[in-house]
């Protein structure tokens, strides 16, 4: 479509009209760098104008991302007229899989990021322990995945724990190639390497044949294992349910040594390479470091709390299961999450709206830091986060409690490793009419050092544009691939890609780190089109209207727009586990999203995989 100059004069007065409206902050989360060389110009401007009025949900046009370009895109070009755009490039996918996510976490780091990032867009590729054969509902036959499952691959198969098997699954197809039971209690992701699987279980670690499944060695040790092993050089480590730390060599299975903790064991553990130790945390909140050689290197208590459930406000207490120690190899540092109580939403509400303000806070209240960054070569405390309490709201004998939420991601950008966190800011509740300190959630980039970002050191958080990624109280997993960053919220993966981190952005809620929608996944999606009257949620009353028009069928499980089956919430384009059909209802809800091989694999709350590769979604 073209038009005169005298239409496009008009429509460029138009657009600086729409500039001067703008009234809501953090609303663009597209690039004005449309046309994409770096600068943003009149090329961008009239690159717009020459598709006016287009619907799509794609357009590089539509920055606003509301399936309309119009003067509101435009106005976003001449709002930042003149700026230098630096762009995130995605990471091409390696021919050969050296870069597979092959245990928790992706690496001995467990930094759940991997560079790899797969071409845009997404088709479906396949399902397992998902939809029945309609490709919409759950079926009787549905598996129980235990919380901290995630899926891993190798030699082209894709791994999975369920009622207390382990499954070898075709990544091609996702058809079952083997199964082993009769292991014991499985409760945790495998580890794979070289053609071997290496299972933790109640009854002890088992070493599994990858191609057949069958066992070719075994390990005891005291008491059972409950957390994913970890692989590094030639050992496997893990820690027992009463708090052993074993290191195992890996052909064998044969304990090298055992390091006790002296309390149960709470989380899987960590290792860094550049250091040479492996950290993990006891039940009694504990931060323990352990040299290659079995030998302590520090032990240490980050919190004033002590071990207990944090049930409603109880502020003495704090858990650390359910999360993991995160390790950060360049700036040498562990940082580690912890469950704290529900009323920590509401200790500052909402929360202070600058990283100073956040954290003389947490200082003159100690007891409610929820996030620690440890020195690696001394165990000594190096930096306060700039980040408050987060989690999921659950119920506990009629009082509200919280879950552990999600520990950050590391990713490497620009050369520069940086980790990606929920916190809480203030300046996050512009977005709503109302605000209060459960809904000042927004997602945030902190910087692990005072070089990566010019006027910013290490703990402070840029703001990234992320709408809405959650209350304080729905705070869920968070995964990486590249520049997407994917939360896996109880009712959807939420993802998005970053674009532009200019350190000219992020300085607040109205000037983000800028993105770009990835698309989203509903483990439950709603249709009503045509089906429904009156509109309300098929099988039952359900919560009120459905409003869903889902255009889709069993072998795209793809919609151009989304709407929530049990919550009327409504997203972007993207992919549904089930449609018309259960609504996820169960506490906690862990959610987990893996990029390897060629395949985005989301694990959904209720344990079902739905996989996709690059392709045309339709």
């Amino acid at each position: 479509m073209k038009f005169s100059l005298l239409f496009k004069t008009v429509i460029f007065l138009l657009a600086i009209t729409g500039f001067l409206l703008i009234t809501k902050p953090g609303w663009a989360t597209g690039s004005a760098d449309v046309d994409g060389n770096g600068v943003i110009n009149a090329r961008d401007l009239l690159q717009i104008i020459d598709v006016w009025g287009e619907i799509s949900a794609t357009r590089p046009e539509d920055i606003n991302e509301d399936f309309w370009v119009n003067g509101m895109d435009a106005a976003w070009v001449i709002k930042n007229w003149g700026e230098t755009v630096i762009s995130v490039t995605p990471t091409p996918t390696p021919s050969a899989s050296t870069l597979e996510w092959s245990q928790f976490g992706y690496n001995p780091q467990r930094i759940n990021w991997t560079p790899v990032e797969i071409n845009r867009p997404w088709r479906f590729k396949w399902q397992w322990n998902a939809a029945g054969p309609d490709g919409k509902t759950q079926p009787a036959s549905h598996l129980t995945v235990p919380h901290l499952v995630q899926p891993i691959t190798g030699g082209g198969r894709v791994y999975m724990v369920a009622d207390n098997r382990i499954f070898a699954l075709s990544a091609h197809n996702g058809q079952v190639l083997w199964s082993q039971g009769n292991l014991g209690g499985l409760l945790a992701t495998p580890a794979y390497e070289q053609e071997w699987l290496y299972l933790p279980s109640t009854n002890g670690v088992y070493k599994l044949n990858a191609a057949s499944g069958e066992i070719n060695a075994s390990f005891t040790g005291s008491g059972g294992f409950e957390t994913p092993p970890l692989i590094a050089g030639d050992r496997i480590y893990v820690v027992s349910q009463p708090g052993y730390l074993y290191a195992l060599n890996k052909a064998s299975l044969n304990a090298v040594w055992q390091y006790t903790a002296g309390s149960a064991g709470a989380t899987m553990p960590a290792y860094s390479s550049k250091y040479g130790v492996v950290v993990f945390v006891s039940q009694d909140l504990y931060v323990h470091c352990v040299g290659q050689d079995g030998l302590r290197r520090w032990r240490t208590k980050p919190t004033p709390r002590q071990y207990g459930e944090p049930a409603r406000n109880n502020k003495q207490y704090a858990q650390a299961q359910g999360g993991w120690p995160v390790i950060a190899e360049e700036q040498g540092l562990v940082l580690l999450k912890l469950r704290l109580d529900w009323n920590t939403v509401y200790t500052w509400s909402p929360f202070p709206d600058t990283n100073q303000e956040i954290r003389a806070n947490l200082i003159s209240q100690p007891g409610e830091q929820s996030l620690f960054a440890l020195r690696l070569n001394s165990g000594e405390p190096a930096f306060i986060p700039a980040v408050g309490n987060t989690g999921e709201e659950g119920w506990l004998e009629s009082q509200p409690i919280l879950s552990i939420g999600s520990p950050p991601i590391i990713a490497e950008q620009a050369g520069r490793q940086v980790a990606y966190v929920i916190y809480r800011n203030g300046q996050s509740c512009v977005m709503y009419n109302y605000c209060d300190g459960r809904w000042d959630a927004t997602l945030g980039e902190m910087l692990l050092d005072g070089n990566t970002i010019t006027g910013y050191e290490a703990g402070d958080v840029r703001f990234i544009a992320f709408e809405n990624p959650s209350p304080s109280d729905e705070v869920f997993k968070l995964n990486g691939s590249g520049a997407i960053i994917f939360h896996n919220h109880w009712q959807a993966d939420k993802s998005r890609r970053i674009i532009n981190r200019s350190s000219q952005l992020g300085n607040s809620f109205n000037n983000p780190i800028q993105t770009e929608i990835a698309p989203y996944v509903v483990w439950s999606a709603c249709d009503c089109d045509g089906d429904c009257n009156p509109r309300l949620y098929p099988g039952g009353s359900g919560y009120g209207s459905c409003f869903g028009q889902c255009h889709s069928d069993i072998t795209t499980h793809y919609c151009s727009s989304l709407y929530t089956y049990g919550d009327q919430r409504s997203y972007p384009a993207g992919f549904y586990e089930y449609l018309n059909d259960r609504y996820q209802d169960t506490w906690p809800k862990y959610a987990f999203t893996v990029v390897s091989d060629g395949m985005i694999l989301y694990r959904a709350p209720d344990g079902g995989l739905t996989v996709l590769e690059a392709g045309n979604p339709y």
